[in-house]
């Protein structure tokens, strides 16, 4: 299945290559290359360290710049703030993943959880659970995308649960539920960032 939809990716991204331009196909390779060394052998990024980077370079500013550009032949400063903003969503998500296993990876991955040990991380998430906001109200307050978009402002409230749930939570299904309120979060971000610009949209 996996070289089934890797085939198929290749295919598309050669077809946007042709129509767009042959940038593409140097962000796909790299794409690839990413997801491949994300994960094979004992030596890999997230085994290593680098999940959270990774994840937020390839699965969040690459992809929605990619997207951004193809579809419009540019990059403006609204394209790349969004793309921050969903690198840092999924790079919370990572590092919450991260935090939950800290002691099956303690004897064989060095991620940054586990580098860190689960006090400082938690700290760490909090300053993650700020910082797509922090962008937000940048985007808003310099006019480079719709006021509207302030809208995804609530989804802050599940943010700031994650590393409070951490520092309360004991169990392992404790602990599987925070990751689950992570992807909550994700997901109602994304609803509300995208309702504000398509309210943004109708009102101009």
């Amino acid at each position: 299945m996996v070289s089934i939809l890797l085939t198929v990716s290749v295919a598309i991204g050669l077809s946007l290559a042709f129509s767009v331009g042959w940038w593409v196909i140097i962000v796909g390779t790299a794409g690839i290359t990413a997801a491949v060394f994300y994960s094979a052998g004992s030596r890999s990024l997230a085994s290593l360290g680098f999940g959270e980077c990774t994840a937020f370079l390839f699965l969040g500013v690459a992809t929605t710049l990619l997207g951004y550009a193809v579809q419009t032949g540019s990059i403006n400063y609204a394209a790349a703030a969004t793309a921050v903003i969903f690198g840092l969503l999924i790079s919370m998500m990572i590092l919450t993943n991260n935090v939950r296993d800290i002691k099956k990876d303690e004897q064989h991955r060095r991620t940054i959880a586990v580098r860190l040990g689960k006090k400082r991380v938690t700290r760490t998430l909090s300053i993650l659970a700020v910082l797509p906001y922090i962008v937000l109200l940048w985007m808003a307050i310099s006019n480079a995308a719709t006021p509207f978009i302030l809208l995804a402002l609530p989804a802050v409230f599940l943010a700031f649960k994650l590393p409070r749930a951490f520092g309360r939570s004991g169990t392992r299904e404790k602990e599987i539920a925070v990751m689950k309120q992570a992807a909550l979060h994700h997901w109602s971000f994304g609803f509300l960032f995208i309702a504000g610009l398509l309210v943004g949209i109708v009102v101009h």
